[in-house]
């Protein structure tokens, strides 16, 4: 996407060799100064919590490739109607009577800032594409970055119907647009991005007297600096209104500060487990617990064995954690499933703690027999 825009912004950019070389070195060297932190905080500079094994070779690829998500992504260019229904429902609940403007702001902004539309609407387009196809976490955070870029595209097209508002009332004629060469009604590919400041040739700057019988152009008007800003503000607080008029409920939506559940299961888990002791867990529930551990200060006596960091200190499965530990230290068990709760309960006999659901907390008490 940025790689389009460079392009299209200076083309002969790839000619310069030497340039060239000194960005990829900058690249290389910026993505070895990242990555470089996770052998190193895996290994000398250990970290209090390790994910993975990225001290090792395949350790650190299978974290900087992200392998863990692979397959996440299912069929992107499949189901498109009811990916695009979906996405039109989203685009309504955000945008409200400005949704279906949307595209005509692209338009306008690929006619007055074509370099600019080439950034936002590949990236846009990208972007759409790959959370329509993800099925791994909360996705509605990764729309942030579209519903920024088609705000953009509808504040550009505000300032178009500013300028033509106030050219308008001025009585003038409205500059030609860019990229459409005056006189010729040919589209001119370098019009639209020429600076003000280019130079022109002689040949061209000196003054033509015109025939006799050519037609005398309209004067062009350029919009009143006084007018525009006050339209500008007036079309932006329309815009703005539909958004303004749902406040209180879009704020009620997104306050989270009354969410303090989380905080109430972590503490109702840590007074409850009994000490030394060892916790099964899987990802929504341990990143709590190691919260509570390595941020709070709290009970750094307990294990929370994740079911990423089970496979990472080879313990096998999660029964496999629970004989491992049985009748040494106390076990607890948090299933994130149905399935996975029953092959636990299959082999060992489960008393409820507390929560429920995903969040539920057993304490293993012993192996079942085999008579069940």
């Amino acid at each position: 996407m940025v790689g389009l825009f460079v392009l299209s912004v200076e083309p002969r950019i790839l000619m310069r060799r030497r340039f060239m070389a000194r960005l990829v070195l900058a690249l290389v060297g910026t993505i070895i100064a990242v990555y470089v932190e996770l052998p190193l905080r895996a290994g000398p500079f250990r970290a209090p919590l390790v994910y993975g094994r990225p001290d090792t070779w395949d350790g650190f690829w299978y974290i900087a490739l992200a392998e863990q998500f692979r397959g996440s992504v299912q069929d992107p260019l499949g189901d498109l109607p009811r990916k695009l229904s979906e996405l039109a429902q989203l685009t309504a609940a955000q945008f409200g009577v400005l949704a279906p403007v949307i595209p005509v702001a692209f338009l306008a902004t690929a006619i007055r800032q074509r370099r600019y539309a080439l950034l936002t609407g590949s990236a846009m387009l990208i972007t759409l594409v790959f959370n329509a196809s993800y099925s791994n976490a909360d996705i509605s955070r990764y729309y942030l970055g579209p519903t920024l870029w088609a705000w953009t595209w509808l504040a550009i097209l505000g300032g178009l119907m500013v300028d033509q508002v106030v050219l308008t009332i001025q009585g003038g004629m409205a500059p030609p647009l860019p990229g459409l060469a005056p006189g010729a009604g040919e589209w001119d590919p370098t019009a639209a991005d020429e600076p003000a400041s280019a130079p022109v040739p002689a040949e061209v700057a000196a003054p033509v007297a015109a025939p006799a019988s050519a037609p005398v152009p309209a004067k062009a008007v350029r919009p009143d600096r006084r007018v525009a800003p006050l339209l500008a503000v007036v079309l932006g607080g329309l815009m703005l209104l539909p958004t303004a008029a749902d406040f209180s409920q879009r704020a009620r939506v997104a306050d989270s500060s009354h969410d303090t559940a989380a905080r109430r299961w972590v503490t109702t888990v840590l007074e409850i487990v009994e000490p030394n002791a060892v916790v099964v867990s899987w990802w929504s529930t341990s990143t709590v617990l190691w919260y509570a551990q390595y941020v709070d200060r709290l009970r750094p006596d307990i294990t929370v064995v994740d079911d990423r960091t089970r496979l990472d200190l080879q313990y096998g499965e999660a029964t496999d954690v629970i004989t491992r530990f049985l009748g040494q230290r106390p076990v607890y068990v948090i299933r994130a499933n149905v399935r996975d709760l029953q092959l636990v309960a299959d082999a060992f006999v489960l008393e409820p703690v507390t929560g429920e659901g995903a969040t539920a907390v057993y304490r293993v008490v012993g192996p079942r027999s085999e008579g069940g």
